[in-house]
């Protein structure tokens, strides 16, 4: 970055394209340095985003402002700091996105084991159930949240019952 390009210019420039997490624009007033002018107390850790012309994407800031006060409790000077916290914005977005994939896949195999004519149920090591269908749920007469998390001999009869657990 260069200093002198930075140096002057005022800190809620609309020329840096400011943004909040959620890509909203960020309003002048709200800037960590107007709030803290604003009522003279620290504001801490807001995060903002800054569109870079050159590079064309956004950088990510954690931002603090701190008021320093004179002895009579008038505003001398806030320092500012900034944490480029773009790295960290962008593993974020790739966990939101990655569970998004991960729920739509677990939506489309749920459609699929629903429409199946056969029972499906699946199981963990410790034999608890995990998923059920709906044909299980005709076969067995149980609905889905009666039986998920519950051990499977619930659907055995008791004399199989007895010994599944030495199956296990």
């Amino acid at each position: 970055v260069d200093l002198a390009h930075l140096q002057s210019r005022l800190a809620h420039d609309p020329a840096w394209n400011v943004v909040r997490e959620d890509g909203s624009p960020f309003p002048p007033g709200s800037h960590p340095v107007a709030l803290c002018i604003a009522t003279r107390k620290p504001v801490l850790d807001l995060v903002l985003g800054v569109f870079r012309r050159r590079t064309q994407d956004r950088l990510w800031l954690q931002v603090s402002a701190n008021p320093l006060l004179d002895a009579d409790g008038h505003l001398r000077e806030i320092i500012c700091t900034f944490g480029d916290i773009t790295r960290r914005k962008h593993v974020e977005l790739e966990l939101i996105a990655g569970r998004e994939a991960l729920r739509e896949s677990a939506l489309h195999t749920q459609a699929i084991l629903d429409n199946v004519v056969d029972a499906v149920i699946t199981i963990n090591r410790d034999g608890l159930i995990e998923s059920f269908n709906r044909a299980a749920t005709s076969i067995f007469g149980y609905r889905s949240v009666e039986v998920i998390g519950h051990n499977v001999s619930v659907l055995m009869a008791d004399h199989d019952r007895r010994h599944h657990d030495a199956y296990m």
